[in-house]
């Protein structure tokens, strides 16, 4: 999603965000608003309402929870759990399909509390924003996005893993020392690295398992993009001998590497920082943990 996108999804849910009667600090959202922000693919269809949730606030969250909750209620057990955090009903409201044509109908609704809507967005690495936008009350859209740049790095990086890992297999496929994939990458997406770096990141650069855990947001998903790219053309040509798929490689590095200059004005060794991702992934490992202790066992009513 782009800027304007992220500034839109926020302003949706801040409008959309209930107070509990009880305890007004306590926010929840319904279902159907959830639905027509975030579609079938994140929330699933309202027939299978009961189902989503249940795997989204499951047994093992529920472990988690009590792990985390040192004041859970001692008599609490994972159906109470999970009633206290969403809580069905059927109602008339209208759904938007994917043409934004207007439906009311009646089917199942639900309140999902704030910790009900962050476990559904936390089976979904790429919806980074909105697990923040949940993990973060009373932040404004500023710091959120912020957090989401920083944090978008972890998802970014398994993807960059997986996708170097397909290469890596295609190298081996052919009988080439996987060692030439990082210096085609070091050659051509990081090209005249060492005039385009500071002088603190420039040993990173040239220590393949380090880098990966030093690049910046942009430069992970242009690599990401190009590895994508270059092993997707070989698995519908898989009988391309290495020299081709070199070719191929090269080719996408390159695109990559000129669009993010076109649009960042930013070559790729100018988003190496000095901040490793283990870092950040403690970071946002300990902003769950806190999120859980205190609202996994605040209820609905």
């Amino acid at each position: 999603m782009n800027l304007s996108n992220l500034q839109y999804s926020f302003d949706y849910l801040e409008q959309h965000k209930h107070q509990t009667p009880k305890s007004p600090r306590n926010n929840f959202w319904n279902f159907s608003d959830l639905y027509n922000l975030l579609g079938a693919p994140c929330m699933g269809h309202a027939q299978n309402l009961r189902a989503t949730m249940l795997g989204a606030v499951n047994f093992k969250s529920f472990d988690i929870a009590l792990k985390h909750s040192p004041s859970a209620p001692k008599d609490t057990n994972f159906w109470n759990f999970f009633e206290d955090h969403v809580q069905i009903s059927y109602a008339t409201y209208t759904i938007y399909d994917k043409f934004n044509h207007p439906t009311q109908r009646i089917r199942p609704d639900a309140k999902l509390s704030r910790y009900a809507c962050w476990s559904l967005m936390n089976q979904f690495p790429t919806m980074i924003f909105f697990q923040l936008y949940f993990l973060m009350p009373g932040s404004d859209f500023s710091e959120i996005y912020r957090q989401k740049y920083k944090m978008s790095r972890i998802y970014l990086r398994n993807d960059l893993q997986k996708y170097k890992k397909h290469a890596i297999n295609i190298a081996i496929s052919k009988n080439v020392d996987p060692s030439e994939l990082d210096q085609i990458i070091n050659k051509t997406f990081f090209a005249d690295a060492p005039n385009e770096i500071n002088h603190n990141t420039a040993p990173v650069l040239y220590t393949p398992d380090l880098l990966i855990n030093y690049m910046g947001p942009r430069s992970l998903a242009a690599l990401k993009s190009a590895l994508c790219r270059a092993t997707s053309e070989y698995a519908n040509n898989p009988e391309t001998d290495f020299s081709k798929f070199e070719q191929i490689l090269e080719y996408e590095l390159t695109s990559r590497r000129e669009h993010m200059i076109a649009n960042l004005n930013k070559p790729p060794a100018q988003d190496i920082t000095q901040l490793h991702i283990n870092k950040i992934y403690a970071e946002f490992k300990k902003l769950k943990a806190a999120f859980i202790e205190q609202y996994a066992f605040q209820k609905l009513q």
